[in-house]
C-alpha cells in the first residue's frame, strides 16, 4: 500500500524538477541574460539611452538646390528681376510677380511674402519659406545692386532652419 504522504512528496519532488527545467530553458533562450561586468551606473545608462528613443538624422541635402535654365519660363527675367547665386549656381530667381527656386528636390513658385529689392526679399510657399538679407550701405552711400547676402531656409515642420551664404543681385 502507498502512503498519501508519499504520493504528495512525490508530487512536490516532480513539480520543483519541471520548474527547474523551465527556468533552465528561458536561461539559455536570452543570451542577453548573462551577466556583466558593467557597474550599475553603467548598466543603468544602458538602459536608458535604449529606453529613450532618439530619430535618427537623415542625410538629406541642402533645402536649396540649383536651377537650371530650362526650370525658369520664359521671359521670367525679361523686365526688373533680382536672383541669388551660389557660385555659378543659380538658386533663387524673382521678378514682380514672385520667386522661383528648386525647394526638397522640385522646382516651386514662391509668392513674395515681404518686400523685395537691393537689401533682400522674403519669399513663401507650402512647407517652404526663404528669407535673403543683406547689407547695403549707410544713408548718402551709394547702394549696390548686388553683394553677398545670409540665406534662411525654413519653414519645414520637420527640418530645422538652414542658413547660407550666396550672392544676391537685382537688375
Amino acid at each position: 500500500m502507498c502512503r498519501a504522504g508519499s504520493i504528495a512528496a512525490f508530487k512536490a519532488r516532480a513539480a520543483t524538477v519541471v520548474c527547474l527545467l523551465l527556468l533552465a530553458a528561458c536561461g539559455k533562450a536570452d543570451d542577453r541574460a548573462q551577466a556583466s561586468d558593467l557597474s550599475a551606473n553603467e548598466l543603468y545608462n544602458q538602459i536608458e539611452d535604449a529606453r529613450v528613443s532618439q530619430p535618427e538624422q537623415e542625410s538629406r541635402g541642402p533645402r536649396l538646390d540649383s536651377l537650371a535654365e530650362r526650370d525658369i519660363p520664359a521671359g521670367f527675367t525679361a523686365g526688373a528681376h533680382c536672383s541669388l547665386r551660389q557660385s555659378d549656381r543659380l538658386l533663387l530667381v524673382s521678378n514682380t510677380s514672385g520667386g522661383l527656386a528648386r525647394i526638397d528636390g522640385r522646382v516651386t513658385r514662391l509668392r513674395i511674402g515681404g518686400p523685395v529689392g537691393i537689401s533682400g526679399g522674403f519669399f513663401v510657399a507650402d512647407g517652404a519659406s526663404v528669407s535673403i538679407g543683406r547689407a547695403v550701405r549707410a544713408p548718402g552711400q551709394a547702394n549696390m545692386s548686388e553683394g553677398p547676402a545670409t540665406v534662411s531656409v525654413g519653414g519645414a515642420p520637420d527640418r530645422p532652419i538652414e542658413k547660407i551664404e550666396a550672392e544676391w543681385a537685382c537688375r
